[in-house]
């Protein structure tokens, strides 16, 4: 039987799945988050990481999968993603349409 070790290790070459929540407060919190931890523990090498994320978080991960597959470095990703969320205001949400 082989023998449990009590310590996790991370490598950064398996494949990992990031799954981010929703809920719209969460967004550009996550959005921060993700510019910080995604660049620290990958590089720019995210070519094994999967994302996957529900409501505001499947925002994130789409933003995120739309700029890498662009070729985007991974810590600009992060900055145009926290962007996106700076530039949502209540007024570009809730907005009427004129006839």
């Amino acid at each position: 039987m082989p023998q449990q070790s009590d310590s996790a290790t991370f490598d950064p070459k398996a494949r990992t799945v990031v799954v981010i929540s929703g809920a719209a407060a969460r967004g550009p919190y996550e959005a921060a988050a993700l510019a910080q931890v995604l660049p620290a523990l990958f590089g720019n090498d995210l070519s094994r990481v999967v994302l996957l994320g529900t409501s505001a978080g499947a925002i994130n991960a789409a933003l995120w999968a739309a700029q890498l597959g662009q070729g985007a470095q991974a810590a600009d990703v992060g900055a145009k993603v926290k962007g996106v969320w700076a530039e949502i205001t209540q007024r570009r949400v809730f907005t009427t349409l004129s006839a």
